[in-house]
Parts: structure tokens; C-alpha cells; sequence
């Protein structure tokens, strides 16, 4: 567009206030958009290379935005060396068996009356505040049920264990038995 503003700026006899208007006439959006940020030049030619600056930088912005992105490879760890292993250093652990619970929170709810079991439904028996422990033990009160004359260990309303409460915890899923062999030793576990 320069180029050819130039040699038809000098068919006709326009002073630069009019060469100029007519030049910004002619530019595209984006670049009357990018003129916008700072001051324009006083001369036709300041002009000129002004937009021809922001026409370099906006293609060079353009090739930049259609190349992919180089990615660096990521760094690798020195190699560790191998050292076989001796025959108890990886024992194997026995099966474990996992009983999810809820997270026991501290509350400041009433305890379940003398005649209710713990487990009845509704009944609440939430861990007691530090300061309900504190007041109880300060009036010789048993943690438990919060009455006189016994402690916690020996409460007669705390729920001695069942054979229920007793029983292993079976989990849906039966024990597996796998054979491993540990190479270098010639040796297998049981």
C-alpha cells in the first residue's frame, strides 16, 4: 500500500495535511486500530514508516501464532544402579484387611439415656468436647455416662463386647495367594 500511495502522491499536487488524511483513509482496520496506542507522526513519511514498523510486527506476531509451539523434552533422570537383592530385604507383607469409618468428630450432643443401647437408632454417642472431659473428671464423673461412684473402665451402662462385635470383619473379596520369584538369588518365598 506505501508503495503505491507514493507514486500516486506524486501524479497530484496535495499538500501533506491532505496526502495524510488520504493515506489513513486507506489503511486497513487493524492497522488504524494499532495507530491508536500512541502519538501519530506529523509527517507523511513518519507515517509511513510508522505503519510500515507495525506491519512487520504484526506479521511477524501472525507467522509466530501459526508455528507449533517447541516443547523442550523433559530432563531425565540419571540411571540408577542395579544392586540384587538379598533375600530378606523385600519381605512380604501379610494380606491386611481395610475397614473404612467415618472420621470421628468432637460434639457437644447430649448423651444417650441410661436404658438405650448405643446402637439403637437415634441414640448419639459422640466423643466429648475437652472441656465436658475436663468438667467430668474435675466432678468425679464418670466419662462414660456422666453419674457418680464409678469410672469409665467399669461403667455398668457401657455395652460390653458381643460376639458380634468380636467376629473378624469378612471382606467381600477371597485371599489370593501368588507365587513371586526374586531373579539373582535362586531362592522363591513361600
Amino acid at each position: 500500500y506505501i508503495s503505491e500511495f507514493r507514486s500516486l502522491s506524486q501524479q497530484v499536487r496535495w499538500n501533506e495535511e491532505a496526502l495524510i488524511e488520504i493515506f489513513q483513509d486507506g489503511l486497513s482496520e487493524t492497522m488504524l486500530d494499532e495507530l491508536v496506542h500512541g502519538p501519530l507522526p506529523a509527517t507523511l513519511r513518519g507515517l509511513e514508516q510508522l505503519c510500515f514498523g507495525i506491519e512487520a510486527r504484526l506479521l511477524a506476531r501472525e507467522a509466530r501464532r501459526a508455528t507449533p509451539p517447541v516443547s523442550r523434552p523433559a530432563p531425565v533422570p540419571a540411571p540408577r544402579p542395579r544392586v540384587p537383592p538379598t533375600p530378606n530385604q523385600w519381605p512380604v507383607p501379610a494380606p491386611r484387611q481395610f475397614v473404612s469409618a467415618p472420621p470421628r468428630q468432637a460434639m457437644n450432643h447430649p448423651v444417650a439415656e441410661v436404658g438405650e443401647q448405643p446402637m439403637d437408632l437415634g441414640v448419639v454417642r459422640p466423643r466429648l468436647t475437652a472441656a465436658e472431659r475436663t468438667r467430668r473428671r474435675t466432678s468425679g464423673l464418670c466419662l462414660y455416662c456422666a453419674q457418680a461412684g464409678h469410672f469409665a473402665a467399669s461403667c455398668p451402662n457401657k455395652r460390653r463386647g458381643t460376639a458380634a462385635a468380636s467376629a473378624p470383619v469378612s471382606l467381600p473379596f477371597p485371599e489370593v495367594t501368588i507365587p513371586v520369584s526374586v531373579p539373582g538369588n535362586g531362592m522363591s518365598p513361600a
